[in-house]
């Protein structure tokens, strides 16, 4: 298996290695007009079920015991590749299977927490998602990322200055009373980023995404891009919903609409919306906007070292019947993102 960059992600898997236990299968997800296995967290395909905020220490010990450590979201039998739209691989990735942190799903009531109500985009059955969600543990300053729905060589966009590119990131988040405030830092408590693709490349073209911080008063969450514009702010003990969509902006530029919603699970009460340009790109860039690259949590402080969330990943207006699968990935808050990006 291939190292973790986490210290606790090398520890897992180097006694793992050791065991001789089975590495997690791979997975194929389709480009689906609503989220899919991987995504939605209803899917759970192993017997690991963490009974603490801490499920990294609990799958080392699983390790340790050669008891199931389980595998990442939507799991399944993996696609045998196919130039240019698909490469065998799994959708998520985190301490499991070489990178850091987990994900992990977690029935309706886990801590006290259950999980969102509602329908987004109309997934069968409904209510969406009322029977998992995720914890997602993020571990030195990097974490869990999924590749669903990657897609690399053509362009969804419509034409027209403002049209959408008809696909978006999305998630839901549990702003969760029990984090404490982390001081006044002027730093994010955590980081979730989203990145496309360029035609022209195959490969990584920008990404943007959102902050969560807590307050002072420890009652509500501010949500900002991750640029620091605040978007809104939330009340703990809630669902909210996220989303970013890549668009056309003037002279074909690229710009992210963020959008964040008061209703985890359904997104229909938009509080707070934001567009912004697109880092590393300018004019004419549009053009070369191909699909999804990545979703992405990290950058974590001390007081957020873990989050709940569920649908992650990307859905759109239609199916693109010339994205159907997923590739790799990249990401981070710079560095990190510019040694990701061939991934």
């Amino acid at each position: 298996m291939k190292p973790s960059k986490a210290a606790t992600s090398r520890a897992l898997f180097a006694f793992v290695a050791t065991l001789g236990l089975s590495v997690p299968v791979l997975a194929v997800t389709p480009f689906d007009p609503s989220v899919d296995a991987s995504e939605d967290m209803e899917h759970d395909t192993d017997n690991f079920n963490p009974q603490t905020n801490d499920p990294l220490t609990e799958a080392n010990a699983a390790a340790a015991a050669n008891q199931d450590y389980g595998v990442t979201p939507g799991a399944q039998a993996g696609h045998p590749g196919g130039a240019p739209d698909f490469i065998a691989g799994e959708d998520w990735f985190d301490a499991r299977n070489g990178e850091a942190g987990i994900i992990e799903e977690v029935p309706s009531g886990f801590m006290g927490v259950n999980a969102p109500i509602g329908s987004y985009l109309g997934h069968i059955p409904s209510p969406h998602s009322a029977g998992h969600f995720a914890i997602v543990q993020m571990a030195g300053n990097d974490g869990p990322f999924g590749r669903s729905n990657r897609q690399v060589s053509s362009n969804p966009a419509p034409g027209g200055v403002g049209a959408r590119s008809g696909y978006w990131a999305t998630s839901d988040l549990y702003i969760d009373p029990t984090r404490p405030y982390g001081g006044a830092d002027g730093v994010p408590d955590f980081w979730w980023t989203n990145a496309i693709n360029a035609i022209s490349t195959g490969s990584y073209m920008s990404e943007s995404g959102m902050t969560g911080t807590v307050d002072p008063a420890g009652t509500t969450w501010t949500i900002s891009t991750t640029a620091g514009v605040p978007l809104a702010v939330v009340p703990v003990g809630t669902w909210i919903g996220l989303e970013v969509e890549p668009k056309q902006g003037p002279n074909n530029t690229v710009v992210f609409e963020h959008r964040v919603y008061a209703d985890g699970g359904s997104h229909t009460n938009l509080i707070g919306t934001f567009d912004a340009q697109a880092a590393f790109t300018g004019a004419g860039s549009w053009l070369d906007v191909a699909g999804p690259r990545y979703n992405w949590y990290f950058l974590n402080q001390g007081n957020v070292p873990y989050v709940y969330a569920d649908n992650v990943g990307w859905a759109s207006l239609a199916p693109e019947p010339t994205s159907i699968g997923l590739l790799g990935l990249a990401g981070l808050g710079l560095m990190r993102r510019r040694n990701r990006r061939s991934a």
